[in-house]
């Protein structure tokens, strides 16, 4: 389905491949933060639909649309794809998403480090416990 000329007028939203990925991240940021009605809800749903595989930070955004429903019909399993996607790639808000419901995710360069940090946190709370024993 493709996003309608209306939609990007209407939300001043022209997307160049060739934007650094901080100017890209902040015109999804604008785009996400416009008033939430069912009209919005669902151009903005058309758009991650279009797009949502250019950035990874988009990856996120289309999921919890997806997962919640929002400007369109539910789709819990391919949201928690995409969250997982998103969690491999460092997104904080899907890994949140996954350890807060118990998905595994793959590991990556960037999320290494918290899951390191996590597994440590348990390994010495466990230690305290059997001290207290």
């Amino acid at each position: 389905m493709k996003i309608s000329e209306k939609a990007i007028k209407n939300n001043l939203f022209k997307l160049n491949i060739t934007t650094s990925p901080t100017v890209i991240f902040y015109k999804i940021c604008k785009f996400l933060s416009r008033a939430r009605d069912s009209e919005f809800e669902k151009e903005n749903r058309l758009f991650l639909e279009e797009y949502w595989e250019v950035h990874w930070t988009l990856f996120y955004w289309y999921g919890y649309y997806l997962y919640n429903g929002i400007g369109g019909g539910k789709d819990e399993n391919k949201a928690i794809n995409l969250f997982k996607q998103a969690a491999f790639k460092g997104d904080e808000d899907a890994i949140d998403f996954c350890e807060k419901k118990n998905i595994e995710y793959p590991i990556s360069e960037k999320n290494y480090l918290r899951i390191f940090k996590s597994a440590l946190k348990l390994h010495k709370e466990i230690n305290v416990i059997i001290k207290l024993r």
